[in-house]
């Protein structure tokens, strides 16, 4: 059956004119499809579920043209595989896996795998441990704080009940190119940090606040103090708490944002109050003097804590960024699409980049040429 008697079928599915066999065919396809695919409903009332989410995106998207097409790279967050198929279907275009082979041109055969628990620590005195080489167990101390490293990719500082005049020194922990890190301060406070990060903190807080600064992207667990907020400094953006969980993003040269999961924060600016932010809100910096409140779906926000990418209504060289830091790449994009095209949807991190770029590839309507950590995507 071609895309368009799919097509054909799959609006007289959403309509309710199709026949007991129709029905039956377009339910056996999103069997097959799943199952293909790697995904496997829950049981049937997660199939009622998400087959009442796809009647309502679908018809949404069916109702009107839109200037700019969204194309799903991959299922959105909470649909299976085989719903984001038969979205993807209804709305016009053609992409199933599995419908043609389409692989990225490689001129090298050597691989590059997804990020993994990478870091370095850099004490108050100078000395630099490289964590990947270290065993679990007492990496040793900064001041009277023990530093010791959990397995699992985690550093972890315990001042104890030492409150000692000992000097406070900054500690610099960084994550490279491919590369993820959790650490636990010395307050209690729990910080994820994602790939090209850096976080500049005291081995432990003392005085009227708990001050750190971050340069990339990192989820915080502020472990609760009213007596003693805790404060970031980002490029552009400050993010004062007591309490709370919230992401923040803060690369060099790009936006910032700050997604709040739980609790509140307050952000300001060089000194001047901004906003505050509840669940669900993200303070965006766009420039300078431009900062906005958003409501957003958090769950994008927080993607790549939990082991995936979720990208939202983004361009190709938005998707790249994120893509090229988790797997320490370079790329160029040489020439300029016919339309403004944005892409959405999941991907998991642990996929090869070869499989990710071949759905780019097909989705965008590019060729793409991956020359060992080297990738040139040509329209």
């Amino acid at each position: 059956m071609n895309k368009e008697s799919i097509n054909a079928l799959i609006e007289k599915y959403l309509n309710g004119t199709s026949s007991r066999e129709e029905t039956a065919w377009v339910e056996q396809w999103l069997d097959e499809r799943s199952r293909q695919s790697g995904w496997n409903w829950k049981d049937e009332v997660h199939k009622k579920e998400v087959r009442k989410e796809i009647f309502d995106k679908i018809e949404d998207k069916i109702g009107a043209a839109k200037p700019l097409k969204q194309k799903w790279l991959m299922p959105v967050y909470q649909l299976t595989a085989a719903a984001a198929l038969l979205l993807t279907l209804a709305i016009g275009w053609w992409f199933l896996p599995g419908h043609k082979e389409n692989k990225v041109l490689q001129t090298s055969v050597k691989a590059v795998k997804p990020g993994t628990k990478a870091a370095t620590l850099q004490l108050g005195s100078g000395e630099v441990i490289d964590l990947d080489d270290q065993a679990a167990g007492i990496l040793g101390h900064s001041g009277d704080v023990k530093i010791s490293k959990i397995a699992g990719g985690l550093i972890q500082y315990n001042a104890g009940n030492n409150l000692s005049s000992a000097k406070i020194v900054e500690n610099t922990l960084s994550i490279p190119r491919g590369g993820q890190y959790q650490i636990t301060l010395s307050d209690g406070t729990n910080v994820w940090l994602n790939s090209e990060t850096k976080l500049f903190y005291p081995n432990r807080f003392t005085g009227k606040e708990r001050r750190v600064r971050i340069v990339g992207e990192a989820y915080f667990d502020v472990a609760k103090n009213v007596n003693l907020p805790f404060v970031v400094e980002s490029e552009g953006m400050d993010i004062r708490v007591t309490g709370t969980e919230f992401n923040i993003s803060a690369y060099k040269g790009a936006e910032t944002a700050t997604t709040l999961i739980e609790g509140s924060v307050e952000v300001s600016h060089q000194g001047n109050r901004y906003m505050n932010l509840v669940p669900g809100e993200q303070a965006y910096r766009k420039s300078e003097t431009e900062m906005k409140k958003l409501k957003v779906d958090v769950n994008n926000a927080i993607s790549w804590k939990k082991g995936y990418f979720s990208f939202d209504y983004l361009s190709l060289e938005e998707v790249m960024n994120e893509i090229s830091r988790w797997y320490d790449i370079d790329y160029k994009i040489i020439g300029k699409p016919k339309n403004q095209d944005k892409l959405g949807g999941t991907f998991s991190r642990e996929k090869s980049i070869d499989e990710l770029l071949a759905y780019i590839e097909q989705l965008v309507n590019v060729k793409i040429v991956r020359k060992e950590r080297s990738v040139t995507i040509m329209y």
